[in-house]
């Protein structure tokens, strides 16, 4: 099998902080290989880029960005691709800690599930979750009889979450009653090193297609699935669970079998069939029904699809509102929940029964509350704060991943630092030690060498629709 190619993508990188959106402390270096800064303006929409790679330090909330001599090796920076656009991503929790340590708790109880999934294979493989991608409701734009999707494994959300039209297309609209499983690629996170070697493959299995690999494949979209980098993922992502049910059955015995028959819950058992959408899946290797077969379905030593690819089902770290309208809302904690659902985030009804405990990860005096005056200081609770209420959690990103982009402009003024976004970011200035430092608060270092201020990116005119005030 060919190596993937790292010739073809630079280490040289270029910074940004995104102050337009509450980011400022999120560090962001993106390859001149994959991405472009496209115009040095501020707008409602955030810095316009082609893609981005934010690495998250264990720094203060709207520190400006380290120079990239001052970035961790590959191996223990955590790097984190959003949106291709960059233009529709909403920060709701802004500490950096909590990101990070959300990541390494989403990682630990996924190789839980992972180990009870493949038994005695998760350890002799040396199996980890290294990567979390978004999550979404449906594998889109694959065909859902792509291995890109059938060889997926059942979500791990509750059965009921949606009540009566869980896992049915009978919902609010067509996909909003099923759980999340499939992977979205508008937000990740993960070591830079093991980013590497899935964007390396994504590039090359993208290449193969544009050369005619694929032609006539009816489970393809035209031109390469219009171009969809979350195409490729998804079938990378559907490689690895179909090759890691091939190691659960390589690593299985006749007694293991037999057990199997007698207690169909223990590790490594056969998976119980499920649908994806309306299709059941009684073998995620062979589905009874038509489907797309691997092209390549032997076990192989080496681990070739194998990623450490996964999800975040329960959208932890991002939330995607594709299919996901009527799954959120703005939570006051300090005030009874039942009125705030009436007043749904997105204007849909609420199709779960609701909840809204407050994460013991939002600390007060940290991601940007420190930088108010402390009389007068406010806590997490009393804020109104993006809510996933199906789930129960606050995501610490949200992505408006579906055609509609309206909820850029419509949710904006009901953000938690609305009123005092001017404050806050004076303030950060203020506490610059220099000049140049306080230039480079909500500046950009391009990939070309050349910095951009604030000023720069965001002339006066906008300042009215950035800061509300």
């Amino acid at each position: 099998m060919d190596q993937d190619d790292d010739s073809k993508l630079p280490h040289n990188a270029a910074l940004y902080s995104d102050a337009r959106r509450g980011n400022a402390h999120l560090i962001g270096a993106f390859s001149s290989h994959v991405a472009r800064l496209r115009q040095p303006v501020c707008s409602q929409s955030s810095l316009a880029l082609d893609s981005d790679f934010i690495v998250i330090p264990a720094r203060p909330a709207l520190t400006p960005p380290p120079r990239p001599s001052q970035q961790n090796s590959e191996t223990s920076s955590l790097a984190s691709p959003t949106d291709p656009w960059a233009t529709d991503v909403d920060t709701i929790t802004p500490a950096p800690g909590t990101l990070v340590d959300r990541y390494h708790a989403l990682r630990a109880t996924e190789d839980k599930r992972i180990a009870q999934r493949m038994g005695k294979a998760f350890t002799r493989e040396k199996i980890s979750s290294k990567v979390i991608f978004s999550a979404s409701k449906r594998c889109g734009p694959n065909e859902i009889r792509s291995v890109a999707c059938y060889p997926v494994p059942e979500s791990p959300l509750p059965n009921d979450i949606y009540g009566a039209v869980t896992d049915t297309m009978d919902g609010p609209s067509q996909w909003a009653g099923l759980r999340t499983r499939h992977l979205v690629s508008g937000f990740i996170i993960g070591p830079v090193k093991d980013m590497r070697r899935i964007f390396q493959r994504a590039n090359r299995n993208m290449a193969k297609c544009l050369e005619g690999d694929q032609k006539g494949d009816k489970y393809y979209l035209p031109k390469c699935h219009k171009g969809s980098d979350q195409s490729f993922f998804n079938e990378m992502f559907g490689q690895q669970e179909y090759h890691r049910e091939v190691m659960r059955r390589h690593h299985r015995n006749a007694w293991d079998r037999f057990l199997d028959g007698m207690v169909p819950t223990r590790p490594g058992a056969p998976r119980r069939p499920h649908k994806i959408e309306t299709l059941l899946i009684d073998d995620p290797l062979n589905p009874s029904f038509d489907h797309q077969l691997m092209s390549d379905p032997d076990y192989h030593v080496d681990q070739r699809y194998e990623f450490g690819i996964m999800v975040d089902h329960f959208s932890e770290v991002s939330h995607q509102t594709s299919n996901a309208l009527h799954d959120t809302t703005f939570v006051n904690h300090s005030a009874p929940l039942g009125p705030q659902v009436d007043k749904p985030a997105h204007g849909q009804k609420i199709i779960c029964s609701p909840r809204a405990p407050m994460p013991s990860d939002l600390v007060d005096n940290a991601g940007g509350l420190e930088l108010f005056a402390e009389q007068g200081r406010p806590r997490w609770e009393p804020l109104p704060l993006y809510s996933e209420v199906c789930n129960g959690v606050i995501p610490v990103v949200a992505h408006h991943n579906w055609v509609n982009k309206k909820p850029i402009d419509t949710l904006w003024p009901s953000m938690w630092w609305t009123g005092h976004a001017r404050q806050l970011f004076d303030a950060r200035r203020a506490q610059a030690k220099d000049e140049s430092e306080r230039k480079r608060v909500g500046g950009v270092d391009t990939d070309t060498g050349k910095s951009l201020t604030w000023d720069d990116l965001c002339p006066a005119e906008w300042e009215k629709d950035v800061f509300l005030d």
